[in-house]
């Protein structure tokens, strides 16, 4: 049941957030090893290629880079947004944590405690600071290329 004070841990796997972060770095890495060792065999290969089919293969070569270069940094921004993630909701389950066990305090007073309180005032709440989610920053689409 959800607690109505809105003070519940905020679910959120760190495993499942860690596993996304590398493999979508080791892909990332992957693409650019590629890029690189394809365009050494692009080289090789224009070096005889004359022609309009050698301009068609040229610019479908440079398309290739292009994409696979857009697509690894769309891979890096995802996994670099998913640790955002892992530390907002880190930081956000503290900030809960600190309430419920300010409200348990409140709630575990007696009534001795409870009228010392109101005469000399109590154990303010904490006053953590709600952050606003993070937002995943815009990037380029796939398939469009800058």
């Amino acid at each position: 049941m959800a607690d109505p004070d809105g003070n519940e841990p905020v679910p959120f796997d760190d495993a499942t957030a860690d596993a996304l972060t590398e493999a979508f770095d080791a892909a990332a890495d992957d693409l650019d090893a590629q890029t690189a060792s394809r365009a050494s065999l692009v080289t090789t290969a224009s070096t005889d290629f004359r022609g309009l089919f050698s301009e068609l293969f040229a610019s479908n070569a440079d398309t290739a880079r292009q994409g696979a270069s857009n697509l690894a940094e769309c891979l890096r921004t995802v996994a670099s947004f998913a640790g955002d993630l892992k530390q907002a909701a880190k930081e956000e389950n503290t900030r809960r944590r600190l309430a419920r066990e300010w409200q348990q305090r409140m709630d575990d007073r007696n009534g001795v405690e409870v009228v010392l309180q109101d005469i000399f005032g109590s154990e303010p709440p904490p006053r953590g600071e709600q952050k606003a989610a993070p937002v995943m920053p815009p990037g380029r689409r796939l398939g469009r290329l800058a």
